[in-house]
Order: C-alpha cells, then sequence, then structure tokens
C-alpha cells in the first residue's frame, strides 16, 4: 500500500517497501505563490498544476507498481464518501476550479487548494482510479 500524507510542511508518499519520499511541496509556499487572491487567476491555478506536477514527476513509476493508495489529508476529508475518494470526482472538481476559480466542495481557502491539487496531481499522473481516505495523523 502506498500511504500519501499530506500536511502543512510537506507531501511525502511512503511506500509498500517502507521507503518514504519528500516531494518537497510545501502547503504554505504553494499557497502564498499561487494563491494570493481567490478564486485564482488561470494562469496562477496553470503555473501551480506544473510545479506540482514536476514535484511528483520522480515519484511515477514507483507509484505505479503500488496497487493500494491511501491519503492522509485531514483538510479535505469531506472530499472522502465512505472513506474512499474517486479520480473522476477529484477530475470534476478540478474542472470546476479551472474553469469557475472555484467548487462547491472545496472551502476558498489557498491552503486547501494547494492541498486539493497535489491530491488531484497524485491521483492523475500515478494513474490511480481512487484512493482509501485516512485520518491525517
Amino acid at each position: 500500500m502506498l500511504v500519501l500524507k499530506i500536511n502543512r510542511e510537506t507531501a511525502f508518499p511512503t511506500f509498500s517497501d517502507g521507503l518514504t519520499q519528500c516531494t518537497g511541496l510545501n502547503i504554505d509556499n504553494l499557497a502564498a505563490r499561487f494563491f494570493p487572491t481567490l478564486p485564482p487567476s488561470e494562469q496562477h491555478w496553470e503555473n501551480a498544476i506544473m510545479t506540482v506536477e514536476d514535484a511528483l514527476a520522480p515519484f511515477s513509476e514507483a507509484a505505479r507498481s503500488e496497487q493500494v493508495l491511501r491519503i492522509e489529508a485531514g483538510s479535505l476529508q469531506n472530499l472522502a464518501a465512505n472513506r474512499k475518494i474517486f479520480r473522476a470526482s477529484v477530475e470534476q472538481i478540478s474542472q470546476q476550479l479551472s474553469r469557475y476559480g472555484r467548487a462547491a466542495e472545496l472551502a476558498e481557502n489557498a491552503e486547501i487548494y494547494a492541498e486539493f491539487l497535489i491530491v488531484r496531481e497524485f491521483l492523475h499522473h500515478m494513474d490511480f482510479s481512487g484512493a482509501e481516505w485516512a485520518d491525517s495523523k
């Protein structure tokens, strides 16, 4: 099982072999840099996506060998119905954010937008159809 834990300091995956890696993504820095105003501009949103994609790219191959993804990110708990989150639902929310700058499922908060973007890009680029949800510890 691959566990993606997101907290204020960083987002880091722990692989089934016990190896934990740091993505270098910091929620506060992402929020300040890309979401200085809400809703974010299209340019800020696109730049945030590229930054997160680049930070997660080194984990792509290792993540694809994992069967199950568990996410620990307490601020987004409301997105998980019955402790499951599906990529299709996350993609719908992402489309709302990119088109309208906000989504009813997310509080209009820069840190939550940053956390959501990490989850979205991880599901999308690591090719998980969904994930189990766990409380942040």
